[in-house]
């Protein structure tokens, strides 16, 4: 079974970030609960680089906001979620399949919580100069909870 018939991977992405996504693509795929979950597969996708030590962020629509997601050929946005990784900061969305009837993905459709396009951002962080892996934080118990 192809596991990766969602994935959208732009063309900058490294071959070495390419291998890490055709190798943990199975796995990823049997863990999830729903692999057409733009949020879950984005959240599994992310501790998989970060396994890795791979530079990545999940952007699209976070928190309160209604700026990000994907702009359908309607011009309407959906609330979606999706991955910059590697140190070119490719654009990586795991459930791309999803839109596959409204055309291929364009990185001028996806946008990140701001309403700026992936393309602006990308710029703006190129602009900071290269990523670093940042160690991920370790999950906070709550009062109570045992470990």
């Amino acid at each position: 079974m192809d596991c990766t018939h969602l994935h959208f991977l732009e063309g900058r992405a490294s071959p070495a970030v390419r291998n890490l996504i055709s190798q943990h693509a199975r796995r990823v795929w049997e863990i999830a609960r729903n692999p057409e979950n733009c949020l879950e597969m984005s959240i599994h996708w992310l501790r998989v680089f970060e396994g890795a030590r791979v530079y990545s962020v999940m952007l699209g629509r976070s928190g309160g906001s209604d700026a990000g997601g994907y702009r359908l050929s309607d011009g309407i946005i959906t609330d979606h979620h999706f991955l910059a990784v590697g140190a070119e900061r490719a654009l990586f969305d795991p459930t791309a399949g999803q839109f596959r009837a409204d055309g291929l993905p364009a990185l001028d459709r996806y946008l990140v919580h701001d309403g700026r396009s992936f393309a602006e951002w990308r710029i703006s962080e190129e602009a900071g100069g290269p990523p670093t892996f940042v160690e991920p934080a370790p999950p906070r118990r709550l009062p109570g909870q045992r470990a």
